[in-house]
């Protein structure tokens, strides 16, 4: 009887997913299929991002691709998170503009694609179990058993690190919003303490205003009595100098009786 001859089966190894060196022209496109395409990763990851390669004519796996959208999200997240920091009310307009561009170049047209949905555990949690789902899709059936025994202590080591990646990402996502909410309530108390100053500040010209108009009025009172004493001091010599001159006809007028009957 021949012996069996035993063939060990060898791990198949998994390659890491290939590298690209994005252009610009190429990371324009992307951003441009995104916007007109808003059914996200829809029916798969795998059709979504070959159907774009397919239509820009860019040579690049779906896999690259669908890592390259998920970067722009993280640094899309991290920009939109700034932007809504202390430091960055604290800029102006166009300081915060060309920021934001350094941070996430382009921050706008992500804002206009993500800006409405919120991540949460459950997106994140998807988007792992689909990463896990693509690389298993890779393996060929026949080398399946040999696959799992190499790859059991590293399934287990992705599970623990999803779930903590999802603690983690449910942690920031309450920090981000608690910071938020901390924000609003800080702008409302300046705003309420900004409308009580100016109000206050309107009371006091109304007071100062009127206390003007009243020392305009007693100014106009103090001139008129002056006017009025100066006119009552010149009728007063007007009334003297008559009773003086009339005195003066009187005197004449006896000089001229006493001359006349002598």
């Amino acid at each position: 009887m021949e012996p069996f001859n035993v063939i060990q089966a060898k791990a198949k190894r998994v390659r890491s997913n290939p590298t690209k060196k994005w252009l610009l022209e190429e990371e324009k496109s992307l951003v441009e299929f995104l916007t007109h395409n808003r059914e996200f990763e829809k029916p798969t990851s795998k059709i979504y991002y070959r159907r774009f390669a397919k239509e820009n004519n860019v040579a690049v796996d779906w896999k690259v691709a669908r890592s390259k959208v998920r970067y722009m999200r993280i640094t899309y997240n991290k920009a939109k998170a700034w932007e809504s920091s202390i430091g960055a009310r604290s800029m102006e307009g166009e300081t915060i503009k060309s920021t934001l561009l350094k941070m996430c170049t382009f921050f706008y047209e992500m804002d206009e694609i993500f800006g409405g949905r919120l991540v949460e555990s459950a997106v994140i949690n998807e988007s792992l179990e689909s990463n896990d789902n693509s690389n298993y899709s890779e393996v060929d059936l026949n080398e399946l058993p040999s696959f799992v025994a190499v790859n059991e202590s590293e399934c287990g080591n992705k599970t623990i690190r999803k779930r903590k990646y999802s603690r983690t990402a449910e942690s920031e996502i309450l920090q981000f919003l608690s910071e938020i909410i901390q924000l609003k309530k800080q702008k409302i108390e300046q705003e309420k303490s900004f409308k009580e100053k100016e109000l206050e500040l309107r009371e006091r010209e109304l007071v100062i205003k009127e206390k003007g108009m009243e020392l305009r009025a007693k100014q106009k009172l103090v001139l008129k009595d002056k006017e009025m004493e100066m006119k009552l001091k010149e009728l007063q010599s007007k009334e003297k100098l008559k009773i003086m001159e009339l005195q003066m006809k009187e005197r004449l007028k006896m000089e001229e009786l006493k001359h006349k009957y002598k």
